[in-house]
């Protein structure tokens, strides 16, 4: 499943689930500081994640030359 949906209409789907969380939260009246921390300990993954992914470490010439002797492009 994860091979075939993209990593945009997965962070979508984190936010929209970030979102409804805090919606709740404001909803059956909790302090605004838990809702914050529901934000904050909701939206650290997708942080860490991007952080993560923006210092990666280059693709090895062995990783270059086995996705240029596949024929099917998946991997």
């Amino acid at each position: 499943m994860l091979k075939t949906s993209s990593g945009l209409w997965l962070l979508f789907g984190w936010f929209a689930m970030l979102g409804m969380t805090v919606a709740a939260s404001v909803a059956i009246g909790a302090r605004l500081s838990t809702t914050v921390l529901l934000l904050v300990l909701g939206a650290s993954p997708v942080v860490v994640m991007w952080f993560l992914s923006n210092h990666a470490a280059p693709p090895t010439a062995a990783e270059l030359l086995y996705r240029a002797k596949t024929t099917d492009r998946v991997r």
